[in-house]
């Protein structure tokens, strides 16, 4: 419930921005007049608090590419391991196909 009163609040932080972004930039070289500094306070202060309130509720952020779900660190480490061997079947049996051509394979 809180994380969607934080975005409420965030549109409401944001809406100067739409209605009002002439007063709120007009300083020297459009730089932020004191308004336009607090809202951008408000939306950082904002932005803040949903991140705080996401990781209480148990988000987290993740590496790895879109749509994959995360891994374990016992998988991680099994997969690594995994890879690791395959590249070593694979040298072994490039190695032992015999010939000039399998000899140049390994030496590159």
């Amino acid at each position: 419930m809180g994380v969607w009163l934080l975005g409420v609040q965030m549109l409401g932080a944001l809406s100067p921005l739409l209605l009002l972004a002439g007063e709120l930039f007009s300083g020297p070289h459009r730089a932020p007049s004191l308004e336009g500094q607090y809202v951008i306070k408000d939306v950082v202060l904002v932005a803040a608090g949903m991140v705080i309130a996401a990781t209480v509720r148990g988000g987290r952020l993740v590496a790895g590419t879109k749509g994959t779900p995360p891994m374990s660190s016992e998988k991680r480490k099994n997969s690594a391991i995994n890879r690791q061997a395959a590249a070593s079947r694979l040298l072994e049996r490039s190695f032992y196909a015999g010939g000039s051509r399998c000899a140049h394979t390994v030496s590159q």
